[in-house]
């Protein structure tokens, strides 16, 4: 372990700087996403000491020292990654930069907790090949950096939960069995969709530990139920309200909606090659057209996973039952398979973030294929193909990883961000930030939360969600207001097209400002008024 850690540490200080190279221009491109605002809206409300406004239906805050101090950002989401926020934000303040730089920051821990559990379950081998694999996989690189679906959070907490739950287990230590408790708990209250995670690889777990798990109940009861309270302590915000989280989710997405299922497969098909990411920003976010882009992007990720899994199969197969490597090959395998098909039964899960979940095990997944076939000390031709084989495998998938994600960055910069992701917003909220004397009122979904996080000055609002109630909102046309209304392919309300035809017809002392990414597409348009 001596000679290793330093090695191991060296790999991941290459792998972190990568990420920073690789993400430095995403401090400020694309642009700021409604959802991902939301957590640096609170986090910032809390230490100005006040709510600047309403923010997203769902979040709790509580007074703590006479500032509101966040506690869920939705019925099932809590706000972990707020509370990660506001040392960041109170240290270098409250900006997208400082935001998207601790996102970096809290990707590249994750990679070393990635790496650790990684060497400590299956060895230094299979840690290096695992971090770089997932180090230049889009899918983490681009969920991390944005992070718009509380990913970071909920990938620290679990992979710290199976760092330390494998210490607890080998050392049979109550105290590191209630951090592990504490860590996925945490990760439970962060977001509920951490109980597929848990589930899955707890019942991986028992299968692979077969009959060694009962004794140690028997003599070490104590590990167990440290874990256990460590878990309730973690989790005790949400489990207080869980009825009312499963009453959400079952009004939001229904049980075992079959209508979620092909957003569901096509999610896993395009994380698995590589391409989510490049389509998200394609289309700027319209997730409904994602399938339509045609995108010159790819990776085998998925083949790739495939063959490595066989490979464990086969290996475990004629392995020996005393083989140490053999229960840790069970439990990867069937941890993936679990979580998979926990996300498939999930309600709403449909977006790439919850796809994710599943990570690091298809990486390691295929670095311990790739040193199951490495280690069999090959004498002959066959064997030594298949070794070459394997590492030129490797190598594809990284090149075909860093090709995607240099594509999706050219895209990024070329565009500023499209339609929800544009940039072109914080242009905007720069321009207005301190008028204090006007109302900006979005017509749409996709501005408000932003200019929340963006902004101190003008009084915000959301007119638009009178709509969903049969209400009319009065929309005063005067110099006082400002109107933000997204062009017809990326608008969700009728309400601001319904606007911009009747300012049309009945004011001639409008303007109205078009806002256009970096290649001339329209992001959105700002109608303002003249003294008449």
């Amino acid at each position: 372990m001596k000679r290793e850690f330093p090695m191991l540490l060296g790999g991941w200080l290459v792998l972190a700087a990568f990420l920073f190279v690789m993400g430095w221009q995403n401090l400020s491109a694309p642009g700021l996403y409604y959802d991902e605002a939301i957590y640096g809206g609170l986090a910032k409300d809390f230490l100005a000491g006040q709510t600047t406004g309403n923010h997203m239906p769902g979040a709790r805050v509580i007074e703590v020292f006479g500032r509101p101090f966040p506690v869920f950002v939705q019925p099932y989401l809590g706000a972990l990654k707020c509370w990660l926020l506001i040392p960041a934000f109170k240290l270098f303040g409250s900006t997208l930069a400082v935001m998207r730089g601790a996102n970096l920051c809290l990707g590249a821990i994750a990679l070393l907790l990635a790496m650790l559990w990684v060497w400590r379950l299956l060895g230094l081998a299979e840690a290096l090949i695992s971090g770089l694999l997932l180090a230049t996989d889009p899918a983490f690189f681009f969920g991390g950096v944005l992070d718009w679906g509380s990913v970071l959070p909920g990938l620290l907490c679990r992979l710290g939960g199976f760092f330390l739950a494998l210490a607890a287990w080998r050392r049979q230590h109550a105290r590191l069995a209630l951090a592990a408790g504490l860590v996925f708990g945490l990760g439970f209250f962060n977001k509920i969709d951490c109980s597929v995670i848990m589930g899955g690889a707890l019942l991986a777990a028992v299968y692979a530990g077969g009959r060694s798990i009962g004794p140690v109940y028997r003599t070490r009861p104590a590990v167990f139920l440290a874990a256990l309270l460590g878990f309730l302590i973690g989790a005790g915000p949400s489990l207080s309200s869980i009825g009312g989280i499963l009453r959400t989710i079952y009004i939001q997405s229904g049980l075992l909606n079959p209508s979620e299922y092909p957003e569901k497969f096509y999610t896993l098909g395009a994380m698995y090659d590589g391409s989510y990411f490049y389509r998200l920003m394609d289309v700027g976010g319209r997730f409904d057209k994602m399938h339509l882009a045609s995108v010159p992007v790819w990776t085998p990720f998925g083949i790739v996973v495939v063959l490595a899994a066989l490979v464990l199969v086969v290996d475990i197969a004629f392995s020996k039952t005393e083989n140490p490597a053999r229960r840790p090959r069970i439990f990867l395998l069937l941890s993936a398979l679990f979580i998979t098909m926990g996300v498939l039964v999930l309600p709403g899960a449909v977006r790439i973030h919850h796809t994710t979940i599943v990570y690091p095990f298809p990486q390691v997944i295929i670095a311990a294929g790739v040193m199951a076939i490495w280690r069999r000390r090959p004498k002959f031709s066959f064997q030594r193909t298949a070794c070459g084989a394997a590492a030129v495998l490797v190598g594809l998938l990284v090149t075909c990883n860093l090709a995607d994600l240099g594509r999706t960055q050219k895209l990024i910069r070329e565009t500023g961000g499209r339609g929800w992701w544009s940039n072109q917003l914080m242009q905007f909220a720069a321009e207005n930030q301190t008028r204090s004397g006007v109302t900006v009122a979005s017509l749409d979904w996709g501005f408000n939360e932003q200019l929340e996080f963006l902004t101190h000055g003008p009084h915000l609002g959301e007119p638009f969600w009178l709509t969903a109630f049969g209400l009319k909102p009065d929309l005063p046309r005067n110099p006082h207001y400002i109107y933000l209304v997204h062009p017809p392919e990326f608008s969700l309300s009728p309400l601001g097209t319904q606007f911009m035809e009747s300012v049309a017809r009945e004011n001639t002392n409008a303007v109205v400002q078009t806002w256009r990414d970096g290649q001339g597409g329209v992001a959105f348009y700002s109608i303002t008024f003249t003294a008449k």
